[in-house]
């Protein structure tokens, strides 16, 4: 069986199902693929598990219910207190994340945070929602486009990518790349910020964990947009090179795969875009 992400032929055994969006970050059983048990978890332990706890995704995840395989509930990331007061992070009653210390057990003010200030160490990588979104495109787009992708530059590039600055980081590579990114937290290059305008708002109007396939922003060049719960994670302009990217009838603008709540669809760009504009008639 081939692995889209090692690249190789690997046997049955050798093998597991990866959900391309894990449960925690919005996934689905039906989006599922079949790959190296190696790499699966080598990128589940470098970016999945890493982003799942991730502080700023916290309360979109308890918002959306986004349980793991073990069903267990979901706390907010564990922080450091670097003051001389106790302070840990817990959901108030509207599902947001409040500070609390816990040998007083209250909830700490903004009189308190004014008066004594407040300073907590939070992990951070700057680099994992690009990585996350190579990955997501890497999968997502062999299921989309088929063996079209397997030794195409896209592939290359994304795989490159899903392991930047992990295990597996080859800078010789990266210093090659032909693609353009684009990841929270860093702003979108000045060129790019009419696009970013646009993709901000279909991230916001799907609400949930998407991919799409954009094929009509420019010739010879496929747009990669992951988002995670409504939220958008990461852009990656790539150079398609030889590989035929289907643009017939609906799709002839891309496509857009959706995890909604209770199925996963797959759209056409065309298709999204007329749902946003029939519901904004005056923008």
């Amino acid at each position: 069986m081939y692995c889209i992400y090692s690249d190789k032929d690997v046997t049955d055994e050798e093998t597991n199902s990866e959900h391309i969006f894990p449960l925690t970050l919005g996934g689905k059983d039906d989006f599922t693929l079949q790959v190296s048990k190696e790499l699966n978890s080598l990128v589940n332990r470098e970016i999945d598990e890493k982003l799942a706890h991730c502080s700023f995704l916290a309360v979109d995840r308890r918002q959306h219910n986004a349980q793991g395989h073990r069903k267990t509930e979901i706390q907010p990331s564990r922080t450091k207190s670097l003051g001389k007061r106790p302070v840990k992070f817990v959901f108030d009653t509207s599902g947001f994340l409040q500070p609390y210390n816990p040998r007083l057990k209250t909830i700490v003010s903004i009189d308190e945070i004014l008066q004594h200030g407040l300073k907590v160490s939070i992990p951070f990588y700057p680099y994992l929602r690009l990585r996350f979104a190579a990955k997501v495109g890497l999968a997502a787009g062999y299921l989309v486009f088929g063996d079209g992708l397997r030794r195409s530059v896209i592939a290359h590039e994304l795989r490159s990518l899903m392991h930047l600055y992990g295990e597996r980081h080859n800078q010789e590579v990266i210093e090659r790349l032909k693609s353009k990114v684009w990841a929270w937290p860093y702003l979108p290059p000045q060129e790019q910020k009419d696009i970013h305008a646009l993709l901000e708002t279909l991230s916001k109007h799907i609400k949930n964990s998407f991919v799409a396939f954009i094929t009509c922003h420019q010739e010879n060049q496929i747009l990669i947009v992951v988002g995670i719960f409504g939220n958008l994670a990461g852009c990656i302009f790539c150079p398609t090179g030889l590989i035929n990217i289907p643009k017939n009838n609906e799709y002839d603008l891309g496509h857009v795969i959706i995890l909604a709540k209770h199925q996963t669809r797959r759209i056409s760009v065309r298709e999204l875009l007329m749902d946003i504009s029939m519901q904004r008639p005056n923008k």
